[in-house]
């Protein structure tokens, strides 16, 4: 499960998810339309073997050095 949310402005720990308070989540086709960030869910079990990892490779969308 992917969540994304917009961050408040506080510079303490840059590790922590600095969510605003109340928290705003944003949807995984929004962030897209904003900011172009797109999503793909992998069977990370069976990566070898993805039809859609096996396509961004294809594509040029990502480059990997898998075993």
């Amino acid at each position: 499960m992917v969540r994304a949310w917009y961050m408040d402005n506080s510079d303490v720990d840059q590790r922590l998810e600095h969510h605003k308070q109340p928290p705003e989540c944003i949807s995984i086709e929004n962030l897209f339309k904003i900011t172009g960030v797109e999503y793909f869910q992998i069977n990370y079990k069976n990566y070898k073997n993805d039809n859609i990892l096996t396509e961004l490779k294809k594509k040029g969308v990502i480059r990997t050095k898998m075993k």
